[in-house]
């Protein structure tokens, strides 16, 4: 069995490289953008120099891609029309690299030997459960193994130091990995266990957006999981759980960070969390969305330059330009909110991509999310339901979001993109 093996991976020594790039990909985000780029090209080099060494290209005539090749083309539509080019140029052309990270997944876990899948989840595994004991240990000794710490009052900022990018992480592997461990154990006391233990250790992270995501994602996880085994008990009960884990932490943070004295955290985070906090409380949602939160000035931003350019938006990378102009910025806002990106996707798409842009996204993504979910709900995929879910949460409104097309957030999204569509070949 072994001869086997080896025999299997040195045939395959240029799709072996490639899933080892795979492998390494999210410690890799975690160390930088530099690093994690360079694994981005290094894996669409040695992938297709596999699908060259093997005349295989089969995969890259398959539905899904083919989908997705509109979706590029929307992006040179967009780059065409692009107000400022050189801004957009890199962004539009060096998106093939996501494209081909998300279509190399597909592709090796298609694969019917699972050598090569298997290396992946067990590595995406291993370093999800570090980063796990590293968040539990900065948040009792609020320094992680490095000896980094969040300076900002109520959030870990684990492996990723000042950026504070550690949520995005966890989100984007939580679900992932809670399915590989069930697929080893098949035990669902101890699947429900591990969700609640992310869900706290989510709480904890002290991202807002993101832990509403985990929220849905869990319990799109969860009742899946039901439906797979008839047991809508253990929806019924975990949510339950859930909720009540979830009061209990409410609890906790309020009395926990609200007493202590700001002196404590000498700094101005501290206070800053607490008058955004009780602005909140003052005032009705969307009146706090515009006026109190530096996103809001962000979105408004975002709905005056897409009024101006409605058709295709100023293109990709040049909000930021345009975000200091006076024309653009909210009356409301005494000085200007610069920013990269308007911090929402649709803000984001509309901004830079216009109607157009959003057309293309749409059809994208709810034809491939139709296929692709109601496959895995029939082939009974928990890996294939937990990946669906991420980039389903993905396009939800009005929650603050990192820009779609950076490379730490897009390599998230499209590395579980990749993984969504694991069973649809098979199903085929």
């Amino acid at each position: 069995m072994n001869t086997s093996k080896n025999s299997t991976l040195y045939e395959n020594k240029f799709l072996l490289i490639t899933t080892i790039l795979i492998s390494i990909l999210p410690a890799a985000l975690l160390i930088g953008t530099l690093i994690s780029n360079s694994l981005l090209i290094l894996i669409s080099l040695f992938f297709l120099s596999h699908c060259f060494y093997k005349k295989d290209f089969s995969v890259f005539k398959n539905k899904i891609s083919l989908i997705l090749y509109f979706f590029w083309f929307g992006l040179i539509i967009n780059f065409i029309f692009s107000e400022i080019p050189q801004n957009s140029i890199g962004r539009v052309f060096g998106f093939v690299r996501f494209l081909i990270l998300s279509i190399s997944i597909f592709y090796i876990f298609n694969l019917r030997n699972i050598i090569f899948k298997d290396i992946i989840l067990k590595s995406w595994a291993i370093l999800f459960l570090i980063v796990i004991v590293d968040l539990l240990i900065e948040f009792i000794f609020e320094k992680n193994i490095l000896g980094y710490s969040s300076d900002y009052a109520g959030r870990l900022a684990s492996f990723t130091g000042d950026e504070l990018k550690i949520g995005n992480f966890f989100l984007a592997f939580s679900f992932i990995f809670i399915a590989t461990v069930y697929d080893k154990i098949k035990n669902i006391k101890f699947l429900v266990f591990l969700i609640l233990i992310i869900i706290i250790l989510g709480f904890l992270i002290g991202e807002r957006a993101n832990f509403i995501r985990l929220l849905l994602i869990a319990n799109l996880f969860i009742f899946s999981l039901c439906i797979f085994k008839k047991k809508i008990k253990i929806f019924l009960l975990t949510n339950l759980a859930i909720l009540s884990i979830f009061l209990s932490l409410i609890s906790y943070d309020r009395i926990y960070n609200y007493g202590k004295k700001v002196d404590t955290y000498n700094d101005k985070y501290y206070i800053r969390y607490l008058k955004e906090f009780n602005r909140v409380l003052d005032k009705p949602f969307l009146e706090y969305l515009k006026y109190d939160t530096r996103h809001g000035h962000h979105y408004y931003t975002a709905i005056n330059v897409f009024k101006e350019f409605k058709l295709t938006g100023v293109g990709l990378k040049n909000f930021r330009e345009f975000s200091f102009e006076k024309r653009f910025i909210p009356k409301f806002s005494d000085h200007n909110k610069f920013a990269t990106h308007p911090h929402q996707i649709y803000f984001e798409i509309l901004s830079e991509m216009g109607i157009l842009g959003l057309v293309f996204f749409f059809v994208t993504f709810v034809t491939i999310l139709i296929h692709v979910f109601r496959t895995n709900l029939r082939e009974k995929s928990l890996l294939g339901i937990s990946a669906s879910s991420f980039v389903l949460i993905t396009f939800l409104p009005l929650i603050p979001s990192g820009s779609f097309f950076t490379s730490f957030g897009a390599t998230f999204f499209w590395m579980n993109f990749g993984v969504m569509c694991d069973v649809s070949n098979k199903s085929k």
